[in-house]
């Protein structure tokens, strides 16, 4: 394989950002760059880098998780996205290989957020849960306004 996976510079945020968004079928405009740039711990992020060019990679945000009995800290783990012109080439393989490794003594629990959760059971990794729930502050909630209750 002749793609790197390495950590990214902070000034390389935005290239990653987009490449991300490649991976996921997305155009990420500047207002999405804008806001990942505030949220993206660069020193936890990860690229899989093609020459000169981001083709994938991933991100880890930190988080504290409750457990029984107490607070522990949580590698939140998500974007984990290869280009469709890069796929089959191990290179999520790769992507999800170094992310453990870094992670193993960093913390002690790990989450993943992803959209096809079945790909990564071969990292251990399995649904934790069938629902959720989700606040929204009353101003920024309404009904379409053509709902009628049934």
């Amino acid at each position: 394989m002749d793609v790197e996976i390495r950590g990214i510079r902070p000034d390389e945020a935005d290239a990653h950002t987009r490449a991300i968004g490649v991976g996921f079928g997305e155009h990420v405009d500047d207002s999405v760059v804008e806001l990942e740039r505030a949220i993206l711990e660069t020193d936890r992020a990860l690229a899989a880098v093609d020459g000169d060019r981001f083709v994938g990679g991933s991100a880890t945000v930190s988080f504290e998780l409750s457990i029984p009995g107490a607070i522990v800290p949580c590698a939140g783990i998500t974007s984990v996205s290869v280009h469709p012109t890069h796929r089959r080439r191990g290179i999520l393989t790769a992507v999800m290989r170094r992310l453990l490794d870094d992670l193993r003594n960093r913390e002690a629990i790990s989450a993943l957020w992803a959209s096809e959760g079945a790909i990564y059971g071969r990292f251990g990794y399995g649904m934790a849960t069938f629902s959720t729930e989700i606040e929204v502050p009353r101003p920024h909630s309404a009904f379409r306004a053509d709902y009628r209750p049934s």
